[in-house]
């Protein structure tokens, strides 16, 4: 999700009332091998993540000459 929607007091209120835990890039992140105007930030519950909150480092966003698809995008593009 974008790290923008936290100012949403909808998002904020669904926080509150379930336990989440919160991973934070350094990076904006590419999907598509272009930059990404936002940042990006993964919500998981249920103790996937050793800590509830987490701020990491990557080394690179995954553009340019570091661009590698991801295997979802091969499966989305998919016809069902």
């Amino acid at each position: 999700m974008n790290i923008m929607a936290l100012n949403y007091q909808c998002i904020c209120n669904y926080f509150a009332d379930n336990k989440c835990q919160l991973l934070i890039v350094d990076k904006r992140v590419s999907f598509d091998g272009h930059p990404s105007s936002f940042n990006s930030s993964f919500v998981c519950s249920n103790g996937f993540l050793p800590e509830d909150l987490i701020f990491i480092h990557i080394k690179h966003n995954n553009v340019r000459n570091n661009y590698v698809p991801s295997r979802m995008y091969k499966v989305s593009r998919r016809k069902i």
